[in-house]
């Protein structure tokens, strides 16, 4: 699709990291990289990421955690309380 002349963005959730080798880029980063060996001549553009699975879902947990947090603390009304409930409820899929 880069080639193509498209602007593409890819990003692995593989805990093996086999992005980078497969593209034979460093993509250690944690952010975007723009390849510079697609899509140059037709305008297009690839972009690619390795994100550490395990990393991510902590951080997603943590944001989880506060929000119900927040909507505890804050003495939060029926209709908040079942927000704060559904995030909880989300955080236990992720447990899974």
């Amino acid at each position: 699709m880069a080639e193509a002349g498209h602007r593409v963005a890819i990003i692995s959730t593989d805990p093996a990291h086999s992005l980078g080798d497969a593209l034979d880029m460093n993509l250690g980063g944690g952010s975007l990289v723009e390849s510079p060996y697609v899509g140059l001549s037709s305008g297009g553009s690839l972009s690619a990421m390795e994100v550490d699975p395990s990393s991510a879902l902590k951080q997603f947990k943590g944001v989880i955690d506060d929000l119900v947090g927040s909507s505890v603390s804050t003495g939060a009304t029926s209709s908040q309380g079942g927000i704060g409930s559904t995030l909880r409820e989300l955080g236990q899929v992720f447990d899974t």
